[in-house]
């Protein structure tokens, strides 16, 4: 590795910036953030079918080596890349198999990506989690960490993100307008006009082609 990067341990944790960018089950009770609060008591669980997909968005970009997973239930995992400033492209970091613990009991397993897996060794700011089948309907992710060589600040990526939110907020200020007070009614007149009783848009426009 190049002495010039420095080696990071777990940059998809809460603490150092990392981010869950989405999840494909939501459970109030266990939402996604769990997974990298640093505490494996707390966990996010899914709540349909198969596959389940867990987005992490690293802290900085980084050139994975490894991604070290604690989870129950989950049967085939397929761990994805993207070197993309939006995550939009993925390709395999690692993939694996686990095996199923007694009464449902912790599994931690750890895959190597070697040199991240991808062209040119160019680093990732998104990590994308495939649960490709479980070992029960439904399975629980306790913590994720992500291992590697840092290759640069902060991902320009957030920033971008940041500055495309405050470019929506200032277009819908942009456009919000004023809508004046309706003119006073007449004790009997109705608050909008409307058809009358038994009539159609449908019946209409047949009439019109008849």
């Amino acid at each position: 590795m190049n002495s010039r990067y420095a080696i990071a341990t777990d940059v998809a944790a809460q603490k150092a910036g990392g981010k869950i960018f989405m999840v494909s089950s939501l459970d109030p009770a266990h939402p996604g953030e769990n997974i990298i609060d640093g505490n494996e008591a707390t966990y996010w669980i899914s709540t349909g079918l198969y596959p389940q997909e867990i987005l992490l968005w690293l802290s900085c970009a980084t050139r994975v080596s490894s991604v070290r997973l604690a989870s129950t239930r989950v049967r085939s995992v397929r761990f994805e890349g993207c070197q993309e400033n939006d995550a939009v492209s993925f390709r395999t970091l690692a993939e694996r198999r686990f095996e199923d613990t007694p009464k449902g009991g912790l599994q931690v397993n750890e895959l190597h990506c070697g040199d991240s897996s991808l062209d040119d060794g160019k680093p990732l700011e998104f990590i994308r989690v495939l649960i490709l089948s479980g070992w029960d309907d439904f399975c629980t992710v306790h913590n994720i960490q992500v291992d590697g060589e840092i290759a640069g600040p902060p991902i320009m990526s957030r920033r971008m993100s940041l500055k495309s939110t405050l470019t929506r907020e200032r277009t819908v200020s942009m456009l919000e307008v004023s809508i004046p007070e309706p003119a006073p009614r007449g004790q009997h007149e109705p608050d909008a006009p409307r058809r009358p009783d038994g009539t159609s848009a449908w019946n209409e426009l047949r009439q019109q082609d008849s």
